[in-house]
């Protein structure tokens, strides 16, 4: 057997190896490799090589791991780099870890979709086995389900060009638990707190029935702003798996790539693993934070001596073990670092016998309680482990006791069977009150207000963002309706999408008690969405639950989780609300489906989306000629294209009045079709009586409906109204809190009124959120000129720099003249008459002016309903000529 086919022959006997049971491998490499020690030692080394690598999968996704051993053992040299290549819809960066299995590369998404890093987890060609397989959709379906502030989310996940799966997670840069602590010398009690936070997230995990099996400190990382996010559930485990896949894997095969300093007995003697498994391994990782030392050592690592020292040897109480100087081995093996009471207690800020006396006690007895071989002596629970934390924190006696107290305590019940019976019987009466006292406060409690922010696409298509999206809208107008319920809308959560953010720190944002997040995981026809509802003051949890279903059950189940969590809220819709709720929908899956696409691309406010929603509203109103929803969904496209003059006025907003009569005859209690009628009515029909009318009418069917307070409150600032307009802007700001077309649009609104000052703080907040809102930023121009501010007009950093050049040349009235010179220069347009109009009543040529608004007038511009309140004719209104223009249009005085 030459050097090639002995390689060749070692790995595969090394892929056969990882299937066997650990009791079966000596007796698998006789058989397999005969007599050839040689290739026996290969195997072996490679193996040696796989268990001691803590796992490609397993290591954590954004520190350097160890060198590829088993590459080395093969003699193959590392593969080519994958830098720059696309995977999926992401662009690999830069190479963050690697281990045998393959590396993790930090990526960014290159669609044109929207910024954002990720962490990329790649198998390497080889490697690409049945058991490897299975890990990784294992990991992938674990994350998909779990969706919390502190724990790292699946975001993506398929398979690349080359056929290997990979999966796209949450970029979290931080460093370990352990590291974060020392360097920034965390007092004990700092240290505390932070792992509370991991309790809570492992609290979390188990609720939705997931072991984690390898919490150690590498897989938990502490980000720069202090957050802590527990990572990488490649060995977890799923408690009672309903799910249509089940996932099942070898004791041995989790066993062969548990971290031994962090597991737990049951995980070394390949029993089975409960939630205790994990306190365990918490009870490690505390240990480690408060003495910088771990409760066992190991010598050599030989199985044996790990099943001893961990099964039977009794950890040092944390008190004790800061006293020892140890020499411990680098991570990564680069190195030794020896460990003394000195350095251990100035990382804390401390001295060695200050911290001694911190510990000793209820610390001691509260980590060991954690660590207990017995997995039904340790804590029932991550939550009772931290209360016991937070109870010493807060100075208030601890259920973790000394072994003693609890043999006494046998040993009393034994003496007094009879007293302890009856003491327990009205204890346990007591404990049953208030429990059911408790249930009840929480069911009766009401929030105010929820935040739905957007749903993640798990899915492994991108194009399958519009279903993320249709629950995340369908939850916002469903919860909207709910009485007395404060819900952002569209445009304020979503500016979270792509983003890594708590739902804490949004509720804080968007000012609200509660916070829903998500995601959907689309597997063929089957669909899988994941909630959870959490408290913004605390972070806590208060809803946790899945839905699953067939791609026709979408509304169903946004039916299911509305109901679930308005029940949480405290609040239910009434019976006529459900009505209204039912009238609007379809029962056409297939039209819903397009529905849900038109909308998605209606939100995206572009020219070439509107087209497409226009495309995708007709399929939805051609498969269900009923659907009152689609036909105001098209009506908006075809006014927006109006609004942004895309479209002539008939080619545009005369179509979109057909469509949004037609959903008001389907149902005229339809509150997105009387706000798309009262659009129309206002810019083309210039029936200011009947756009009130329906923008009343909108408003009083659904009164958290924020796009009808905001166009109305345009509409009424357009009418000279400017106190209603911007009580009607800020009506829609408070339900659309952050809504950058809101923002500035009040600022229009005051501008129109001359409230300059106002208007001008309004532009600049709606400009620091870096987001191009239709045609705002033209206002600065208007608005400086009109405040008299050169100076402002001429700053380096102005947004226009046309008009800066021009104020540098010359004067305003140089820029003016330059616009309108363009605009002479353009072929014939209806819509070029307006602003010509504007530039020439600016500089005075009022008889040109007349005879261009006039024009307008004819071509039925739209612009023409902001003649009465636009200061740029301010030099007009005492030309009679403008009076009459006026009184045409019903807008005088």
């Amino acid at each position: 057997m030459n050097t090639l086919e002995r390689l060749e022959e070692a790995e595969k006997l090394f892929h056969a190896a990882l299937e066997r049971e650990p009791q079966e491998l000596d007796l698998f490499l006789s058989e397999s490799c005969g007599g050839d020690s040689a290739l026996r030692k290969e195997v072996e080394s490679l193996l040696t090589s796989y268990y001691r690598d803590e796992e490609f999968l397993q290591s954590p996704a954004f520190k350097l791991s160890a060198a590829e051993l088993a590459d080395r053992a093969l003699g193959q040299d590392e593969e080519a780099s994958a830098v720059g290549k696309r995977v999926g819809t992401y662009r690999l960066v830069r190479e963050i870890g690697r281990g045998g299995m393959g590396a993790v590369y930090l990526a960014v998404r290159d669609d044109g979709q929207y910024e954002q890093q990720v962490a990329v987890k790649l198998i390497k060609r080889g490697m690409d086995t049945d058991s490897i397989l299975r890990r990784f959709r294992n990991e992938r379906q674990i994350l998909a389900n779990l969706v919390h502030p502190n724990i790292a989310r699946l975001l993506d996940g398929g398979t690349n060009s080359d056929g290997l799966p990979f999966l796209v997670m949450e970029y979290v840069e931080g460093q370990s638990i352990d590291a974060y602590a020392d360097t920034h010398k965390l007092s004990t009690a700092e240290r505390l707190k932070m792992f509370r936070i991991v309790c809570a997230a492992v609290q979390y995990a188990h609720q939705n029935r997931v072991i984690h099996r390898d919490i150690k400190p590498g897989n938990i990382l502490v980000d720069r702003e202090g957050t802590p996010k527990l990572l990488d559930f490649g060995i977890a485990k799923l408690l009672h798996s309903d799910l249509s896949t089940p996932i099942t894997e070898a004791t041995s095969a989790a066993l062969r790539v548990l971290t031994p300093e962090y597991a737990s007995p049951e995980q070394v003697l390949g029993e089975p693993v409960t939630t205790a498994t994990d306190i365990y391994s918490l009870g490690v990782v505390l240990y480690e934070l408060l003495t910088g030392h771990r409760p066992y050592r190991f010598e050599k690592r030989h199985p044996d001596e790990i099943t001893k020292v961990v099964c039977h040897q009794e950890p040092e109480k944390p008190s004790i073990a800061i006293s020892r100087v140890e020499e411990i081995t680098l991570e990564g093996g680069t190195g030794l670092s020896t460990i003394t009471p000195a350095s251990v207690s100035e990382a804390r800020e401390s001295d060695p016998e200050r911290l001694r006396r911190r510990l000793r006690g209820d610390l001691d007895n509260i980590v060991l309680m954690a660590l207990r071989k017995e997995p039904r002596r340790r804590y029932a629970s991550a939550e009772q482990f931290s209360e016991d934390i937070r109870r010493h924190l807060n100075g208030l006696p601890i259920a973790a006791r000394k072994d003693t107290l609890f043999y006494r305590g046998v040993k009393f019940f034994k003496r007094n069977k009879g007293y302890a019976v009856y003491t327990l019987a009205v204890a346990l009466i007591c404990l049953l009150l208030g429990v059911f006292l408790a249930l009840f406060t929480v069911r009766i409690k009401t929030r105010e207000s929820i935040a739905v922010l957007p749903f993640v696409n798990s899915s492994d298509d991108p194009n399958m963002e519009y279903i993320s999206d249709g629950f995340t809208d369908g939850l916002i107008d469903s919860l909207s309706r709910l009485p007395r319920l404060n819900v952002p809308g569209h445009n304020s959560v979503f500016r979270y999408k792509g983003r890594s953010i708590d739902p804490q720190s949004a509720g804080r944002d968007l000012r609200v008690e509660t916070v829903l997040t998500g995601s959907v995981m689309t597997d063929g026809d089957n669909i899988l969405v994941t909630i959870a509802l959490f408290e913004s003051g605390n972070n806590q949890s208060i809803l946790s639950k899945q839905y699953r279903g067939k791609s026709s059950d979408i509304q169903t189940m946004q039916a299911e989780i509305e109901q679930d969590v308005s029940h949480r809220l405290g609040l239910l819709l009434g019976d006529e609300q459900q009505r209204q709720l039912q009238r609007r929908g379809t029962s056409n899956t297939e039209a819903y489906n397009f529905y849900l696409k038109g909308n998605y691309s209606w939100n995206k406010r572009t020219v070439e989306s509107l087209y497409k929603a226009i495309e995708y509203f007709q399929k939805a109103i051609e498969i269900d000629p009923d659907y009152a929803l689609a036909y105001s969904g098209l009506a908006n496209s075809y006014s927006l294209l109006g609004a942004y003059r895309v479209l002539s006025p008939d080619q545009s907003f005369a179509k979109a009045k057909v469509a949004a009569k037609r959903a008001l005859e389907i149902n005229p209690t339809l509150p997105e079709g009387h706000t798309s009628l009262a659009l129309i009515v206002w810019l083309y029909d210039w029936d200011w009586g009947g756009a009130d009318s329906e923008f009343r009418r909108a408003i009083e069917l659904n009164p958290n409906y924020p796009l009808a307070h905001h166009w109305y409150g345009l509409f009424l600032g357009e009418m000279g109204r400017f106190d209603e307009a911007v009580a009607e802007e800020k009506r829609a700001l408070q339900l659309d809190p952050v809504s950058v077309p809101i923002i500035a649009d009040l600022g229009r609104v005051y501008f129109f009124a001359r409230r300059y000052d106002e208007a001008l703080e309004q532009f600049m907040k709606a400009y620091g959120t870096g987001t191009n809102v239709g045609d705002f930023s033209v206002n600065f121009s208007d608005l400086y000129e009109q405040l008299g501010k050169m100076d402002a007009l001429a700053m380096p950093d102005n947004i226009n720099l046309q008009l800066k050049q021009a104020i540098a040349a010359g004067s305003i009235k140089t820029y003016w003249r330059n616009r309108l010179e363009r605009y002479e220069q353009k072929p014939p347009n209806w819509a070029n008459h307006y602003p010509e109009a504007e530039f020439l009543a600016r500089l005075g040529e009022n008889g040109r002016a007349i005879e261009q608004l006039n024009s307008a007038y004819e071509a039925h511009d739209h612009l023409m309903t902001q003649l009465k309140v636009n200061p740029a004719f301010d030099g007009l209104r005492s030309d009679p000529r403008f009076d009459e223009l006026l009184r045409r249009m019903n807008l005088a005085d």
